[in-house]
Parts: structure tokens; sequence; C-alpha cells
């Protein structure tokens, strides 16, 4: 009897044992502490997450991603990077609900490694939707990809815009749509051979009226 009491309440504490959530440094071995840890259900706003690894924290590749609900990113301002310590601030009158905390550092063999958990901010709703543990590059979630501390995104390459050409001048009439025209102006010719024609008029018809009024003038002064 006494031997069925023993087994029966060393099967119930381990049941209790499998019910209490996981901290964070039981999910991966490295992060030694988080605030908040992993699976807290605060009930007051927070105001920052800090993690503390086994190893000194590099700074070029530190980076922490609290997600909410909808996946949007709620830190806020540059990362904090204290010898084996990390942390990030976050923004202001957060709703309530469950936040996701995803991170990446480098081992104490130079690889990239990181993880994730979940604390709520009131009740919370636990799901396992992202890798608890990973290393190295190959097994890094494309949401931590991004150098920017803040960014979910991958980086793309920004588009470059070439220089377009300059429109070539036309020496016709025409002229292409948007471009400058150009018109030709015609030279000046010579006179014509009717022009030339009507002055040897003008000129002969002005030395007839010379003779006429010649011809008139010695009349009259022999008759005088």
């Amino acid at each position: 009897m006494l031997w069925t009491r023993i087994v029966a309440g060393v099967g119930a504490a381990l049941m209790m044992a499998l019910a209490v959530p996981t901290p964070a440094a039981a999910v991966d071995d490295y992060l030694v502490a988080s605030e908040p840890a992993a699976r807290q259900e605060l009930k007051a706003e927070p105001g920052w997450v800090t993690l503390a690894f086994r190893t000194k924290a590099n700074a070029k590749l530190a980076k922490i991603l609290v997600l909410d609900a909808d996946g949007r990113n709620v830190t806020s301002g540059a990362l904090i990077v204290e010898g084996t310590n990390v942390t990030t601030q976050l923004a202001f009158d957060l709703p309530k609900g469950t936040y996701t905390v995803m991170y990446r550092t480098s081992g104490a063999d130079g690889r990239v490694r990181g993880g994730s958990f979940q604390f709520a901010y009131g009740k919370g709703t636990w799901s396992q939707s992202q890798k608890e543990v990973w290393i190295g590059e190959e097994e890094q979630p494309p949401v931590l990809a991004n150098p920017d501390p803040n960014a979910t995104s991958t980086p793309t390459a920004t588009p470059t815009t070439s220089a377009s050409e300059m429109p070539t001048p036309s020496t016709g009439g025409s002229s292409t749509p948007g471009g400058p025209s150009f018109s030709t102006t015609p030279e000046p010719t010579g006179s014509s051979d009717g022009s030339v024609a009507v002055g040897w008029f003008v000129a002969g018809g002005v030395l007839l009226l010379g003779a006429a009024g010649a011809a008139v003038w010695l009349a009259r002064r022999r008759r005088s």
C-alpha cells in the first residue's frame, strides 16, 4: 500500500514537471537566461528584452526581433551589446498578447547561431512556429538574414537607373516626339529671267521718252 502511494506521488510529480513551461536556458543551452523568460506571462507592459549568453556576443552578428501576433517587429532603437548580454528596447503602448523573440549571435566556435522563444503580456497562447535552436547560416531563418538589427525582411538589391542617351538633332523638318525640332531655312536665290526682262523693258521706255522729248525741243527751236 505504501509503495502504491509512493509510485502515484512520483507519477503526479512527473506530470506536473512536464506541465511547467520550459525556461529559455533549457531550450538553448547557449542561452543562459532571458528577461522576460520563456513562456512568462507578464502583468506589466515590458519595456525591453535582454538575453545573456555563455560567451561574449559579437556586436556585428547579434540581432533580436520581437514579433507580435501579426508578425510585426516591435523593437525600437539600437541594439545594446555589453559583454555576454544583448538588449533591445520595445515600442511603447504594446497591446496584450503573445510575443515571439527571435535572436542571433555567434557561438564559442565563431559560427552564427540562434533560436526563439515566446513570452506574453497578459495571457499567453504558445505555438512552435519558429525554430527553438539553430546553428549555421544554412539553418538561419530568412527573417534574421537582414543585417539591419530592426529589419524583418531579407535584403534586396537596389535597382540602378542608367542615364538615357541624348536625342540626336534631326536635319529635316520633322522631329521625334518629346525631342527638339530643327527646321531648314531656305537660302535666298538669284533673280529669275522674267525679272531681268522687266528691267530691260523699263529701261527701253525711259530711253524712248528721252528721245521724244529731245525731238520736240529741237522742233520748237527751229520754228523760233
